[in-house]
């Protein structure tokens, strides 16, 4: 258990430092990413797809401006399509990471302890319901939720069509932004709309979460 926990804590200590000698050299910079694609455009996607996954598996809060760069580099199709692979494939290796040591001792006493406080009454379509709702809200940290996910009872492969139809459909309006970055500079009405939508999806997921939890039903009690 103590083996377990200083592995990860010396594999994301190394994370981090490479990310910060990364960030240093200006890799996570749009005039690099955007100069790299114009002389070598097929490795610039190679290196842009590695710098996403690698930032969101160690929970840097670049997503947001890898699908604007996307968009704006390589418009709003191929960019959707790029960005889509980067951001499934590190949910993917986040909800792995999470779902193997989930299987000890710490995290499965954690997982019993939360179920047993709120009795939570939530059956594999609900998870499923949670994971689109949760991923579609602008406002939740998608890199943070990726690890949370794995802790679920959800089988990996339905979990990556979920994230991967979902994340196409949410990266599409990211990158179109990104693509038309311009006109939303002079048109505010836009990042107005993104706070809205913010705003509602996460209304509906407390309503489903507080209907799934002992709290609603003593309410009705």
């Amino acid at each position: 258990m103590k083996k377990n926990i200083i592995i990860i804590f010396l594999v994301y200590l190394f994370g981090f430092v490479v990310v910060n000698s990364l960030y240093s050299n200006n890799f996570y910079n749009y005039e690099f990413l955007y100069n790299f694609n114009t002389d070598r455009p097929y490795l610039s996607i190679l290196i842009f797809c590695f710098l996403f996954i690698f930032g969101m598996v160690m929970l840097m809060p670049i997503a947001m401006f890898f699908l604007f760069v996307s968009g704006i580099i390589w418009g709003a199709i191929l960019g959707t399509i790029i960005s889509t692979i980067a951001t499934s494939a590190a949910a993917s290796i986040s909800f792995l990471i999470m779902r193997n040591f989930s299987k000890n001792n710490f995290f499965s006493k954690l997982k019993q302890k939360i179920s047993d406080k709120i009795d939570l009454n939530i059956g594999k379509r609900d998870q499923i319901k949670y994971i689109i709702l949760c991923t579609l809200n602008p406002f939740l940290p998608q890199s943070l939720l990726n690890y949370a996910f794995g802790l679920t009872s959800i089988k990996f492969k339905d979990f990556f069509i979920i994230i991967t139809l979902v994340s196409l459909i949410l990266n599409y309006f990211y990158v179109m932004l990104g693509a038309s970055l311009k006109i939303i500079i002079v048109e505010g009405n836009i990042k107005t709309g993104i706070i809205y939508f913010g705003i509602g999806i996460t209304a509906i997921t407390i309503v489903y979460f507080i209907k799934d939890i002992k709290l609603f039903k003593n309410f009705y009690e």
